[in-house]
């Protein structure tokens, strides 16, 4: 979950512009035997002992635990839940400063999945899933969307009843990425050592001319989801072929760049032709 540091942060945070938001993991385990009313009191202890802790760096969160960063997914968690109340904006003081509502429209997901549920002044509650069309399909999410309102109902109706087993449907969708490219290929660690060297380029442009080793992890290096997006974004607008799935399965310049250029079509015919 994503919580608000301005008010923990001091008052240089509060009297400042801009977005102070930190990213929150809470842990819930489930069992068939539990019900929606233990959950809630569960989750509920979870969050506040989590929130009392809101402004401490989710970077920090996963140094101290040493987490293993995955081919594939962001460290310690890959879903997102905000639960958002628009309205209570409206009834706030803001000094003079007018506040016009504007379209969320998102071109990148930075999570696997990712559900926002948003609360209107008129009673209703609405919900949105976003996820990465790259690990997941629409037949999965359409899926979840249906058992999450039959969830919703339980924890309306039933709330002492137990929540029963799970039923196994739900899958990832296979990943469709190309592999990377074996290292002897001549063609391909050619052209990759170029590639490399341009999304250096664009990382040292994009960062104030931090630099960044072909072989070191971008994320181990510091690198965040956001970070992942603005790179994949200006990768693009240089005329570089390169995803965020690319940079998940492949977090090192060097193979993304073999990674790029096994997709080239210029190394293609080299290769057919040996």
């Amino acid at each position: 979950m994503l919580a608000s540091t301005r008010e923990l942060t001091g008052d240089a945070a509060r009297h400042a512009l801009g977005l102070f938001i930190n990213a929150v993991v809470v842990r819930t385990r489930l069992t068939h035997r539990d019900t929606p009313a233990a959950v809630l009191d569960t989750v509920r202890e979870a969050a506040l002992a989590a929130y009392a802790h809101a402004d401490t760096p989710f970077a920090d969160v996963v140094a101290a635990l040493g987490a293993p960063r995955a081919g594939l997914g962001n460290p310690l968690f890959q879903v997102m839940f905000n639960y958002l109340r628009p309205a209570g904006a409206a009834h706030r003081n803001w000094a003079g400063l007018a506040l016009d509502e504007f379209s969320d429209v998102r071109h990148r997901v930075v999570f696997e999945l990712e559900l926002d549920v948003v609360e209107h002044p008129d009673g209703r509650v609405t919900g949105a899933f976003s996820y990465a069309n790259e690990l997941v399909g629409g037949a999965f999410v359409e899926a979840l969307a249906a058992g999450y309102l039959a969830a919703v109902r339980q924890f309306v109706e039933a709330p002492h009843e137990a929540l029963g087993a799970a039923e196994p449907r739900f899958a990832c969708a296979p990943q469709t990425g190309d592999a990377p490219p074996a290292a002897g290929d001549d063609a391909v660690r050619a052209q990759g050592e170029r590639t490399a060297r341009a999304l250096a380029a664009i990382w040292r442009d994009l960062f104030d001319g931090r630099g960044l080793a072909h072989d070191d992890n971008l994320f181990e290096a510091g690198a965040t989801s956001f970070d992942v997006v603005r790179f994949v974004d200006a990768a693009r607008a240089a005329g570089v072929a390169l995803s965020i799935g690319d940079v998940f399965a492949t977090p090192q310049l060097s193979g993304l760049g073999r990674r790029i250029a096994a997709r080239s079509p210029a190394v293609a015919e080299v290769r057919d032709a040996g």
